[in-house]
């Protein structure tokens, strides 16, 4: 699949708050905790500097300073808390987003039929397994390190700002190269994600469809020469990821050097004012820990803009299907199958060597054994599919005729009602590992069961 053209998005996708709770806890949470986190390193920074004072200027060591101490103890304890309470609360919640989006995915791609979303095969394969995997390092680590730029770093600006107000202007005239530098990377990386996750999309494509035809190849003696084809996708993979890692390595290397700077000019100017007495040690040393405090969560933020490129460009391939409109269903319950039959009357579908089926009529009678025949690519299963309401057709439609001759267009059925009296065997059947073969209609197993007592309905489809 090309990757989509690149528009400005916010760093937070609202969707992904909006639709997926666990997301809508996960923020709510890592706020309250940023706000625990402000406040503990205001504490700490301003017993620090009440502590240092008495040292150096008084000459009182902090032994006789208990209370100081305690506070201090207990502002560290606290903030450990609250970091290992995020990060915990983190990777559960990414679990159980991730888990939320993946299952929404695959529901969704069955109810958009075998033409939208199923028909994605290998691509939607790669996006609900280890596409939507990028998520994980995206909510771990970028949302919780962006919300704390809203919480700790104003926070620790306004501090600042009471204590030295020059100090506070340095911040805020320097603060904003942090962004600005941010966004010069992401000019140098731009669309970098996009093309990895539609990279790592093709690969997985590539190796399932050598996986599948594994069987051929080897009837045919040729088993031994897909290596080199093997080799040469994984050879591609590492290019690709190295390439990101370059990126990732040098973004962080410039915010790092970027802050440190920062920093600097704020204590080289306090350490003027200090030599020529215009500034109490007291608040200088409160402002030389804050400091770098006000910078770390935008650094943070910066150092994992890989992370959030990656996670953003995971939540867009997941509500491109999501927010693609499955077939309407209608409201009819469908009649008894066993004496009401399927027909097509004139149903043509697109395919991409014209239609396949062309104009196809047919009549399906209960109690009767049907086989489509034709060569490969005329539509046989696409016939089957718009039999069942699982495809539109193009021309035509599909209706079901009841026993006492009432006429009602596939359309116009709940196509559940119809699913449940039907039963599947596909090319592959799969039998879930928790499941023994069921005796219930709308499982394709059933025939396979003679132990089952109750005898399967036998529309002539099924057979």
């Amino acid at each position: 699949m090309a990757p989509s053209p690149r528009r400005p998005r916010p760093p937070l996708d609202p969707r992904l708050v909006r639709e997926v709770a666990a997301a809508r806890r996960h923020v709510a949470t890592t706020v309250a905790l940023g706000l625990v986190q402000a406040g503990c390193v205001i504490v700490t920074a301003l017993v620090i500097a009440r502590l240092g004072s008495r040292l150096l200027v008084d000459r009182a060591v902090p032994q006789e300073a208990p209370g100081l101490l305690v506070v201090l103890v207990t502002a560290l304890a606290v903030r450990a808390g609250a970091v290992l309470l995020e990060q915990a609360t983190a990777h559960r919640a990414a679990t159980s987003a991730i888990s939320e989006l993946r299952g929404r995915i695959v529901g969704h791609a069955a109810r958009l039929g075998p033409r939208a979303g199923a028909g994605r095969g290998a691509d939607l394969t790669a996006l609900a397994t280890t596409g939507i995997e990028n998520l994980r390092p995206y909510l771990v680590g970028y949302v919780p390190q962006l919300l704390l730029t809203l919480t700790v770093t104003p926070l620790c600006l306004l501090t600042i700002a009471l204590l030295d107000p020059l100090s506070a202007v340095i911040a805020i005239l320097t603060l904003p190269l942090v962004p600005l530098f941010m966004v010069l990377v992401g000019k140098l990386t731009a669309g970098r994600s996009e093309e990895l996750i539609a990279d790592m999309r093709s690969l997985w494509s590539q190796l399932l469809d050598l996986v599948d035809g594994l069987p051929t190849l080897r009837a045919l003696g040729r088993e031994q020469g897909p290596e080199a084809t093997v080799r040469r996708l994984g050879e591609r993979h590492r290019t690709s990821a190295m390439g990101s890692l370059r990126y990732a390595f040098l973004s962080s290397m410039v915010l790092e050097l970027l802050t440190t700077l920062c920093v600097a000019l704020i204590a080289v100017g306090i350490g003027m004012r200090l030599v020529y007495g215009e500034m109490d040690l007291a608040p200088a040393l409160a402002v030389l820990v804050l400091a770098p405090e006000v910078y770390l969560p935008l650094r943070n933020v910066g150092s994992r803009y890989h992370a959030s490129t990656d996670g953003l460009a995971a939540v867009d391939a997941a509500f491109a299907v999501l927010e693609e409109q499955p077939p309407t269903d209608g409201e009819l319950l469908a009649p008894d199958l066993a004496t009401s039959a399927l027909a097509l009357r004139g149903v043509s579908v697109r395919s991409r060597d014209g239609m396949a089926p062309h104009r196809a009529d047919l009549m399906v009678r209960p109690g009767r054994v049907h086989a489509l025949t034709g060569p490969s690519g005329s539509g046989k299963t696409t016939a089957a599919q718009v039999l069942l309401g699982l495809l539109p057709a193009d021309e035509g439609y599909a209706e079901i005729i009841a026993e006492d001759g009432t006429v009602t267009p596939i359309d116009a059925l709940a196509r559940h009602s119809l699913w449940t009296q039907v039963a599947w065997l596909p090319q592959r059947p799969v039998l879930p590992r928790e499941r023994s073969a069921p005796c219930s209609p709308g499982h394709g197993l059933m025939p396979a069961r003679p132990s089952c007592r109750r005898r399967p309905r036998r529309p002539g489809w099924t057979r």
